[in-house]
């Protein structure tokens, strides 16, 4: 009977011990993002910054909930959902976007430099 409940109690401190240091690691990594291997854009879009550059992956389409043209961009090795007023024209394959605002997890992006039309 003790020796079970020798078990139980050593099961909990364990859990305890695991569940603190998860919490306190994410605390580290909150308050000494240099700590962190990854950056914060990675698992949240809170920490994309604006003014960031992207590549569109694909032919923007159009949209009409949100208006707009919707497509994919590329952002440090990160696919986005992405939507353009299309200012400059609606992004193509290749296009360098850049970053405007965050919505989400949907970047609004706007088109940099125009692609070349083939001759």
């Amino acid at each position: 009977m003790l020796e079970t409940l020798f078990y139980i109690v050593l099961a909990f401190v364990a859990a305890l011990a695991i569940a603190l240091t998860c919490d306190l690691s994410g605390l580290l990594v909150t308050f000494f993002p240099d700590l962190s291997s990854h950056k914060s854009y990675k698992t949240t879009a809170m920490g994309l910054t604006k003014s960031g550059n992207g590549l569109a992956k694909a032919d923007f389409k159009a949209s009409e909930d949100p208006p707009g043209w919707f497509g994919k961009v590329r952002v440090d090795g990160e696919l986005w959902n992405a939507i353009s007023d299309g200012v400059n024209g609606p992004p193509v394959e290749g296009d360098k976007v850049t970053i405007l605002d965050v919505d989400g997890l949907t970047l609004r992006v706007e088109r940099l430099e125009p692609t070349a039309l083939p001759e």
